[in-house]
């Protein structure tokens, strides 16, 4: 090799135009390459180490898409790649940057005669023998003319990986299919909450008028708040905390002191409710006499749901999803039998409440047991502030999306009557039926990005999938925006007058699918590891909720507080992405999310066509709402990648 120490002797490094003086040396004697000194042609000193692959070139124009296309210039569709124009010194690039994205090291050959006398410039490079193709690839000659863009296919044969990261394995219906897998299992418990919510409403409308209504609103208000100020954050800190424990006397440790320090705090805030149940029932409520027992009830269910949430979190450590939905599934069912019972027998407002408080008992005494199986009896104050130093960062995040979330009750209770709050509640509830797909997909995305980083296509699956995602959530808002007001009309036939909610359920399913273009284009943040950045996002969508609250209830009542919901979740995403694509940028594939949304768009159009008469009204709703997959195929959603960004 040039520059190679041969017995007896230095061998000069080969060299035949003069080197930038700022170019690093590649091997040699450094003295030749002084001014003057010449060097050889890239390939002289330069080959590859990876055989060039066959590329399908596909274009935009006629006949883009046959294969024996021929290329400008007369060349023929399979085209190899690329060759380094003059001026283009491989060299010069990072590691990496070649036609294949392959550091390419020199390998040692035999010295020309001219050199073995010590010459310069004796004689050009000779042709070199190309090293054996690969199995699973076609040799070409040389290397590709150029890169392959995100229009061109890869021939790929055989058992290798494939370059083409919309064909890669496992693929992005594999990837679909196992995402959707995860998705059903570890949001089973969320799905079948609203579900029985949805089953419970020709109960509550038959027992309850909408005043009654708008107290549960309010009651909701207190309860998630209080939730989340009663746990302080362990239940993630727990969660984050126990994977860093390297024994299992450590983590029986760990478990041990969050449960008992959390039903402390739970015992502790509920003295201080008790303590100010009259005036928060009267700041909660106005002027409108209510039982302070309600708000104490609602804080009695939390406190006692305090005990819970570390056997749950040692059920998801432990991969029991089955478990977990088990005593999920249980909980509800007992609910819902006393719900039946208390209310139909009279009780109101607080028959509902008894019987959250009576089924949260039950399954908390249900997993103590999970809980004694794997807690010791030692408390370790280290591990409780590591817990803390982790969790409690999160309740600022947890209250301003709750005020983005349910503030606008508050608000709303302000200018309107205690009715409408009601009616605005039922028509929420039916909008965010949306969350049946984003609260099962949550849980599962994250678990789904993570184990996707290793991959070198990761930025090209995360579009694919985020892609086809998104249009799934804009088929399930299709549904039920278009659905929702038949619904609400099929389950309150003992009481016609929840159905002035149905305008409430379109505008709030649109906020539910802007939640879910939330998730899908803001994971960057916790790729990066900038959890930082959410409690900024949630700040300004909870800040913008609230103005917009102020200054579109008053003229438009419950339907500005809906918008208002809308305009703040267009805040979130906003924010999300523009954090995200400076963190990690992804080439999200406007194409394909366009023609989601303007298939979702012009088919909810179109619903005002339908008869006024219900049944063949709803006939009519269920046929737009199947057209859509049809549509999106004919508009070409399935067709080829496509990677512009939005």
């Amino acid at each position: 090799m040039e520059g190679e120490e041969a017995p007896g002797r230095r061998l000069p490094a080969v060299q035949h135009r003069r080197p930038p003086p700022d170019r690093p040396l590649r091997h040699g004697d450094p003295e030749p390459r002084e001014a003057g000194a010449a060097r050889t042609s890239p390939h002289g000193l330069r080959r590859r180490g990876a055989e060039p692959l066959l590329h399908l070139r596909v274009g935009r124009g006629r006949g883009a898409g046959e294969a024996g296309r021929r290329a400008a210039g007369g060349g023929p569709g399979l085209q190899r790649g690329q060759r380094p124009g003059r001026g283009d010194d491989p060299r010069s690039r990072p590691p990496g940057e070649g036609a294949h994205g392959l550091e390419e090291p020199d390998r040692p050959r035999p010295l020309r005669p001219g050199l073995r006398g010590g010459l310069r410039g004796h004689a050009p490079p000779r042709a070199r023998r190309l090293p054996a193709a690969r199995a699973d690839r076609l040799a070409a000659e040389g290397p590709p003319r150029r890169d392959p863009g995100p229009r061109d296919r890869i021939l790929h044969f055989g058992q290798g990986e494939s370059l083409n990261p919309s064909e890669s394995a496992p693929g992005l219906f594999s990837n679909l299919r196992k995402l959707a897998a995860h998705s059903a299992v570890y949001g089973a418990a969320d799905v079948f909450t609203n579900v029985v919510n949805l089953l419970l409403v020709p109960l509550y409308t038959t027992f309850l008028q909408t005043d009654d209504y708008g107290n549960l609103a309010l009651l909701i208000l207190f309860g998630t708040f209080a939730k989340i100020v009663f746990r302080l954050g362990l239940d993630a800190g727990f969660f984050r905390i126990h994977y860093e424990l390297p024994t299992e006397a450590e983590r029986r440790a760990l478990a041990a002191t969050v449960a008992l320090f959390a039903a402390g705090v739970g015992a502790g805030m509920l003295g201080l409710v008790a303590a100010g149940a009259r005036p928060l029932t009267a700041w909660l409520f106005g002027a409108t006499p209510v039982p302070s027992s309600w708000v104490l009830l609602v804080a009695a269910d939390v406190a006692v749901g305090t005990l819970a949430f570390v056997p749950l979190n040692l059920l998801r450590i432990q991969g029991r999803p089955g478990a977990f939905s088990t005593y999920s599934a249980a909980r509800h069912t007992v609910n819902i039998l006393l719900k039946v019972v208390l209310v139909a027998r009279g009780w109101g407002v607080a028959g509902i409440l008894w019987s959250d408080l009576g089924a949260t008992t039950v399954f908390s005494l249900a997993l103590l047991p999970v809980l004694a199986r794997h807690a010791s009896a030692r408390f370790s104050p280290a591990m409780l502030a590591e817990a803390l130093r982790f969790g409690a960062p999160k309740v600022p995040h947890g209250l301003l999306l709750q005020v983005q979330n349910l503030a606008d009750r508050k608000i709303l209770d302000l200018f309107v009557t205690r009715g409408e709050v009601g009616l605005y509640q039922m028509g929420y509830n039916f909008g965010q039926g949306v969350k049946f797909a984003t609260s099962a997909f949550e849980p599962a995305w994250a678990p789904f990005v993570y184990g996707q980083l290793g991959s070198p296509a990761v930025k090209a699956t995360l579009a694919h999938v985020a892609a086809h995602v998104f249009a799934a959530f804009a088929g399930v808002t299709l549904a039920v925006a278009v659905l929702g007001g038949d619904v609400l009309a099929l389950l309150t036939p003992a009481n016609p007058a929840f159905r002035a909610a149905a305008p409430v359920i379109p505008v709030v399913a649109l906020a539910y699918l802007l939640h879910g273009v939330f998730l899908l284009t803001s994971i960057g943040i916790g790729i990066e590891k900038k959890a930082r950045y959410y409690p900024v996002v949630t700040g300004a969508a909870a800040a913008t909720n609230v103005a917009a609250n102020f200054l579109l209830i008053p003229p438009l009542g419950m339907m500005g507080a809906a918008w208002a919901t809308v305009l703040s979740y267009a805040v979130m995403v906003s924010l999300g992405w523009m954090l995200s694509q400076r963190l990690f940028p992804i080439p999200f594939e406007a194409g394909r999310w366009l023609r989601a949304s303007a298939a979702a768009a012009a088919l909810y159009a179109l619903s005002a066509l339908a008869p006024s008469s219900y049944a063949p009204r709803v006939g009519f709703e269920l046929a737009l709402v199947a057209a859509y997959p049809l549509v999106l195929v004919a508009t070409g959603f399935l067709r080829g990648p496509v990677t512009a960004q939005p």
